[in-house]
């Protein structure tokens, strides 16, 4: 006999026999062995094919084939593997394949198309085989494997969504085994302790990030957590690459697999501010009670009964009292507080333990000697551990009450002696409102009907008569709106009113002056701008800048009045001069009331002097109560001014 063993699936051995002497009985056993063969692939759970030398399909069992693949055997006889294999797995494939040649076996993982076109998982086992002839065959056996794919690959998905939770959590998440070697670490761990990933995957210690001086409590606290112990967490100064230390609060649990404890997880929040701040209240408190002990104000504080439970030296020193004398006495029977005082007290008490606030407030309190002392105190609501107290901090101003009471009987005198002012200007500027009229009249009358029967003599003396009775009816006029201002009785007459008309008016009244003082005039205004304005007080106005302007710019200088629109807001009139402008401590002094300036020297002869410093103090009020505005602006001395007036359209 000639026997051939072949290796078969599941440790499996097909044993063929052939009896020399007898071929016909032979070939029947063959045939018998071969329809075995066929038998027991046919009834086989995975999918059993023969691949020729050329990796084509020779044989598979069709019943296995149509239920796993959907294929016919026609389908498939004739074609090799990679025909079937999905595209990402050729090159593994094409590995295996070359792997079975050389070894004579080979086993992948491979995903397989399905004849509906889509997918599943087989895990294919093939051993070459050597026929009496010579011929290289391959069998081939592929288990379906889809729902364990599928299985690692949502335990995957389902690591990967844990590792991504990871990393957007603010908090280090760390995993170590149970020789506290790390296994891992989340985005912020790297961030928090300065490692890179590289660095945790190279298997540091748990033990290299904490405090030297706490690596035996962390030892406890780990035993607990592997015995299955649940365990609060725990505070630890832990250590960072650079040295540095950080103080954290450390959330740990134990890492089960199949029952058994494998390691742990653990979460570490940052608690150092916290620390810190604790740190920080601590030295706080011992700076307040130093504080409380030697500051030089006054501190009490009330429960929520009105009952004094402490009080500091400056208290007793300020009262007259000592400390038992205070503390458990309620507020409302000690003799120190007035009556009168009492009620009030109370309610603002009451306001502060209901969240109100409580401004200071200045109350008169009796001293043990019954003499009174007069205290400013503020009142605040304070946490002492859980339960609020009233804190009262009194500050001792018995003396500046005394010179307030001083100040004040001065300030009722001041105002008694600024009314009597303001009377005596109205009544003196009444008073000679009414003589300088007959003067005034008296002295153009003779100048006009008695012209030329007077000398010339006599008529110089007129002449200055009625000049000096112009200017002074002026100044009255002045004095008469100075007082109109200041008692807001100054009332505007509002019309529509051409304001290019007004300007020319004033230019043209000052005409003789201007060309007496050979002075370039430039004057730019639109034919037409109305406004809504008390046109004789804006007359005043430009009369005043007009004249200010021809009085102090030299002989051939120049002044230019512009009007202009800016957009449809307002109306810009701008008065400009070549002539001896202002210093910085001028331009702060001609606003005011009686604000001349008196500038006399070399050079400056041709400044006419006269006037009386009410002007641009008039006529600031007058374009203020118009909504508009009105300043100045100069380079410095000898380079000339610019006033401007802002008047609104509307």
């Amino acid at each position: 006999y000639e026997a051939r063993f072949l290796p078969f699936f599941n440790n499996q051995v097909a044993i063929f026999i052939r009896e020399i002497t007898e071929s016909k009985k032979a070939q029947q056993k063959l045939k018998e062995s071969e329809e075995n063969y066929r038998l027991l692939s046919e009834n086989a759970n995975d999918l059993i094919a023969l691949l020729n030398n050329k990796y084509e399909y020779e044989y598979i069992n069709d019943k296995i084939l149509r239920e796993l693949l959907g294929y016919l055997k026609e389908d498939i006889i004739g074609k090799s593997p990679p025909e079937f294999i999905h595209p990402d797995d050729l090159e593994k494939a094409f590995e295996s394949m070359k792997k079975c040649r050389e070894t004579g076996e080979c086993r992948e993982e491979l995903r397989f198309k399905k004849k509906d076109g889509s997918y599943i998982w087989l895990d294919n086992k093939g051993n070459l085989l050597i026929n009496d002839k010579g011929e290289r065959k391959v069998l081939l056996i592929s288990r379906d494997i889809t729902d364990k794919k599928e299985a690692e690959q949502k335990l995957k998905e389902s690591e990967k969504r844990y590792r991504d939770l990871a990393d957007l959590l603010p908090d280090v998440i760390i995993e170590a085994d149970l020789e506290l070697n790390l296994t891992y670490a989340n985005s912020v761990a790297s961030e928090k302790f300065g490692y890179n990933r590289e660095d945790f995957r190279r298997g540091l210690k748990i033990f290299q990030f904490v405090d030297p001086e706490e690596i035996e409590k962390l030892r406890v606290y780990i035993s607990h957590i592997f015995k299955g112990e649940k365990i609060k967490p725990q505070e630890f100064r832990l250590r960072k690459k650079d040295g540095s230390y950080f103080h954290a609060r450390v959330n740990t649990s134990p890492i089960l697999k199949e029952g058994r404890v494998v390691g742990f997880r653990s979460a570490l929040y940052d608690v150092t501010e916290i620390v810190l701040a604790e740190q920080k209240l601590k030295e706080s408190e011992k700076k307040y009670h130093k504080l409380f002990e030697e500051t030089p104000f006054a501190i009490i504080i009330l429960n929520s009964d009105g009952v004094i439970i402490d009080c500091n030296p400056t208290t007793t020193k300020l009262f007259g009292y000592n400390k038992e004398e205070l503390i458990g006495r309620d507020y409302r029977n000690l003799s120190m507080v007035h009556s009168k005082y009492l009620s009030m007290l109370d309610i603002l008490i009451k306001k502060l333990f209901e969240g109100g606030k409580l401004h200071s407030i200045n109350i008169e309190l009796y001293k043990k000697d019954n003499t009174l002392v007069w205290v400013e105190f503020q009142a605040s609501l304070v946490k002492i551990g859980e339960k609020g107290f009233v804190q009262l901090i009194m500050h001792d101003i018995t003396e500046r009450k005394r010179a307030e009471f001083l100040n004040n009987e001065q300030i009722n005198k001041l105002k008694e002696l600024d009314l009597i002012r303001k009377n005596l200007i109205i009544r003196v500027s009444h008073e000679l409102k009414t003589p300088l009229i007959p003067i005034c009249n008296g002295a153009e009358l003779l100048l006009t009907q008695y012209n030329g029967e007077l000398g010339s003599e006599i008529k110089e003396i007129i002449e200055l008569i009625e000049k000096g009775g112009e200017r002074l009816k002026i100044l009255v006029e002045k004095l008469l709106d100075m007082s109109r201002l200041a008692y807001s009785k100054l009332k505007l007459e509002k019309k529509r009113t051409n304001l290019s008309e007004i300007i020319r008016e004033c230019v043209n009244d000052m005409k003789y002056t201007i060309k007496k003082r050979a002075i370039i005039f430039n004057l730019e205004l639109p034919d037409t701008l109305y406004l809504d304005i008390d046109g004789i007080r804006i007359e005043q106005v430009i009369t005043n800048l007009l004249s200010n302007a021809i009085k102090n710019t030299p002989p051939k200088g120049k002044i230019t009045i512009n009007l202009q629109k800016e957009k449809d807001n307002y109306a810009i009139i701008t008065v400009s001069d070549t002539g001896v402008g202002f210093t910085e401590k001028e331009m702060e002094l001609i606003w005011k009331r009686f604000g001349k300036l008196e500038r006399y020297g070399e050079g400056l002869e041709y400044i006419d002097i006269q006037g009386s410093g009410l002007g641009l103090f008039i006529s600031k009020d007058i374009i203020e109560l118009h909504g508009g505005d009105i300043w100045a602006e100069s380079p410095g001395r000898n380079k000339g001014s610019t006033f401007i007036v802002k008047l609104p359209l509307k």
